[in-house]
């Protein structure tokens, strides 16, 4: 029959109870250290990871402000720039009118002296006429 071999079975209880001893005194603690050293890592690394993720957000909320900027920058030049123009033409239009009326008050004017300088010599002329008829008749 078959003989059970008593040293074979008390070895397998022996590193039974040096396993279970193991386990207790050994890879419990080695495990926890382990994993404490792991959760200490992974703190850090995640709080990083956030504080990354929060300055990328925060850099592309920047960058949108940033674009929105400059278009309402360029629309505000835009802006300038035709008001410019438009006050440009104002003064140009104003000027142009000014010179108008210039132009009509010296041509006025001209015909004033004119008109003054012809009642002049009318006058003048119908004093020499007369003083040629009078110097004819004597």
């Amino acid at each position: 029959m078959l003989d059970i071999n008593w040293t074979l079975l008390l070895q397998i209880v022996n590193v039974l109870i040096l396993i279970f001893i193991l386990q207790r005194l050994l890879f419990k603690p080695i495990t926890k250290v382990l994993d404490e050293r792991e959760a200490r890592i992974r703190g850090p690394l995640e709080e990083a990871k956030n504080v990354q993720e929060k300055a990328e957000k925060a850099l592309k909320i920047i960058e949108d402000e940033l674009v929105q900027a400059r278009q309402k920058a360029a629309a505000i030049l835009s802006e300038v720039r035709r008001e410019g123009m438009a006050e440009q033409i104002k003064i140009v239009e104003a000027a142009k009118e000014i010179e108008r009326d210039m132009i009509a008050k010296a041509a006025k004017e001209i015909e004033k002296e004119a008109d003054k300088a012809k009642k002049i010599l009318r006058k003048d002329a119908e004093i020499i006429a007369s003083e040629i008829a009078v110097k004819i008749l004597k």
